[in-house]
Order: structure tokens, then sequence, then C-alpha cells
């Protein structure tokens, strides 16, 4: 068995034979992730001016620990990459951002105190502990997951966007209230609430539009627990519960239940309907 390393010169030998794009160069490179430092494996393709794709090595690690082959990884990579690939080399410049390439901007929240280098040149909004970014999805798979997104920082935003970064903010201030955000009360105990993607939905907290609409739905003040940065749950404060119970149940669940990417917070909010504010 490899260790990681090995691991990682392997993968790019099998790499260079599956992908049918002839590759200029494979660069191993340590990434500030949102929660995470990750090992990436970034690829540069010939012919195709500034266009590199990256991928976690880590998981792919896992997969050979598991039992997988190098050779059936990199086929697997190939089958997956190549196409994407394909698809940005066709897009149009984007130095000029057009209605519909705005459209593909979408807000995220993460965990501020976590993530406080990342955010020191990222356009955020601070809530309690956490703050809201924007990403850009470039719709590169089909499951339009926005899996395909990066995170759009203070450099995006005058050269892609031809916005300061606090023209910028409040344009994500504006798609806060403007999200398809869903109420699912089917639960005997608790609400969920995300977006109609299911992904990136915990925005909600931040948005008082919508919170009014659940104070209004429930008659009275909630508590909010952060499953992950894709749903929030919510649970009306009738007294059954305390801060404290409720803080240790998220704690445990996110020990065990939500990957360290998704993370978003061990803390239980809560939202006044006297003030309106969380």
């Amino acid at each position: 068995m490899m260790n990681y390393e090995q691991f990682e010169k392997c993968m790019e030998r099998q790499i260079r034979n599956k992908f049918s794009l002839p590759i200029k160069e494979v660069v191993f490179k340590k990434t500030v992730k949102v929660n995470i430092v990750q090992r990436q494996m970034a690829f540069i393709f010939e012919d195709l001016e500034n266009i590199s794709l990256a991928v976690s090595t880590l998981p792919l690690f896992e997969l050979y620990q598991e039992g997988y082959s190098v050779e059936d990884l990199a086929e697997l990579l190939a089958a997956d990459i190549e196409p994407a690939v394909k698809k940005i080399s066709s897009f149009p410049t984007m130095n000029i951002i057009s209605k519909a390439s705005k459209e593909n901007i979408f807000i995220s929240i993460i965990n501020a105190e976590k993530n406080a280098d990342l955010l020191k040149n990222v356009p955020h909004i601070k809530i309690a502990d956490l703050a809201i970014v924007a990403r850009y999805n470039l719709n590169l798979f089909e499951n339009n997951r926005k899996t395909g997104s990066f995170l759009i920082n203070d450099e995006h935003c005058e050269k892609l966007f031809h916005l300061s970064v606090k023209k910028f903010i409040e344009y994500m201030k504006c798609l806060l209230d403007t999200n398809d955000y869903t109420y699912n009360n089917q639960f005997p105990l608790f609400t969920v609430v995300s977006n109609k993607d299911c992904f990136h939905g915990a925005t909600a907290m931040a948005s008082k539009k919508y919170m009014d609409e659940i104070l209004e739905k429930l008659g009275m003040d909630f508590f909010i627990l952060p499953s992950s940065q894709h749903e929030i749950l919510v649970i009306p404060d009738n007294g059954s519960y305390n801060k404290n119970e409720l803080e240790k149940m998220i704690i445990e669940v996110n020990q065990s239940e939500v990957e360290e990417e998704d993370w978003l917070s061990d803390h239980v909010y809560y939202y006044d309907g006297a003030l309106h504010v969380l």
C-alpha cells in the first residue's frame, strides 16, 4: 500500500494516460478552502490558456485505501473532469458581466471565526459569529448543484463585476431576501429551513424578511440550530427546551454526522420577535 505522497505521484502518471486532453502540467498544492486547508491536484492543459482545474486528492486517497486501484480512480476522474474542462474552454470572456452571468452569483454562509484568514480578502456580511459570502456558479455539471463554483473575492468584484466591494456587498444583501427558501414542518419537534435546492440554504437565518415570516407562522420566538451550511432547524421557544440542551445536541450531531467542509457552527441562535434580531 502506497503512502499519500507516493499515491499522488502514481495518480499523476495514470491521469496523463487516461485524459484525452493534453496535460501541460500537474501541480500539487495546499489551498485554503472554507473550514479546511486542502491538498489539491491542479491540472493545467495544453492549448487552453488561463484554464486549470483542481481536485482534492484526499478523498481519492481514501478510496484507494478502501481497495480502488489508482488506474480506476484516474479513469473515473477523467470521465468527470474532461467534460467540465471542455465546457469551460467554450465560455466567452468574463471581463464584462451580463445579466445572465450575474444570475450565477449565489450566497452562502460560513463560520467567520474559523475562516478569519480567508475572509480578509472576501466581501462578506457579518451576522453574529457567522459571515455571508458570495460564490459564482460555473454550471459545469449536469446536476446544477453549484459544485463547480468559486468564492468571490475583492479582486473579482472589480475585475469581473465592475463593482466596488461596498457596492457588491449591497448586492449580496438584496440576494438574501430574494432567495427561494422552503419551510418543511412535517417533523413534530422542529422545522427544516433551506432553499429549493437544499444547497447553501442556511443563509435563510440571515434574512430578516424570512425570519419574520417564520415568526408569524410559529407565533413565538424560536431557536435556530445550524445543522450545516445547507439547512437550519427551527425550534419554537415553547418552554420545552433550553439553549444549553440544544447546544449539546448540535455539537454531538456536528461531530458524528456533518462533513468538516459543510460545518457551520456549534452554537444555537435565537430569534427575538420583539426586537426582530438574531
